[in-house]
């Protein structure tokens, strides 16, 4: 599970022990749970922002992350735009229940978090969302247009973007 830690953080996380597959394949709300970390993480970040510190997380002697500068820049700043704007994607992953998930470019591309504004996912927008789904994990991918509020860290990546619309192509 501390892998989720680094993912907060930006950076990607491919669980490597089969205890952790496991784990992450049977976790029904991963996103949420990394969006409920963020205190932690900005109170973990406090040495860093503080006294100029760097914080290495191990188990036992392995190296599990560092936190630094860049890991406090990406979870302390973020940049919001003020405009909704359309981007083309497909959906890697999506939660019914909670209208999160995440969206891609390109089949093998990174992919990046989604969040719908005020949680309000439309059954029209939830239908078109789980068939990209569907279609991804059958080896096609099925791009959407996507309305979005984008919100970047301070050193300009993307983290999330806040969905208020999707239509087909």
């Amino acid at each position: 599970m501390c892998g989720l830690w680094v993912a907060y953080v930006g950076k990607d996380y491919e669980p490597q022990r089969r205890g952790s597959k496991k784990l992450i394949k049977e976790f029904d709300d991963l996103e949420s749970l990394i969006e409920r970390v963020e205190n932690v993480m900005l109170d973990a970040h406090s040495p860093i922002k503080y006294q100029g510190l760097s914080i290495k997380l191990t188990v036992g002697p392995r190296l599990i992350e560092t936190f630094d500068y860049k890991t406090l820049a990406y979870i302390d700043d973020e940049v919001k735009s003020k405009l909704i704007e359309d981007i083309i994607v497909g959906v890697s992953k999506f939660n019914g229940r909670t209208g999160t998930g995440r969206f891609i470019y390109e089949m093998d591309g990174e992919s990046f978090p989604f969040y719908p504004v005020k949680q309000k996912v439309t059954q029209d927008m939830m239908s078109l969302l789980s068939a990209s789904l569907n279609d991804m994990t059958n080896g096609a991918l099925t791009k959407l247009r996507a309305s979005v509020i984008t919100v970047h860290s301070g050193d300009g990546r993307l983290k999330r973007v806040i969905l208020h619309k999707v239509s087909a192509l």
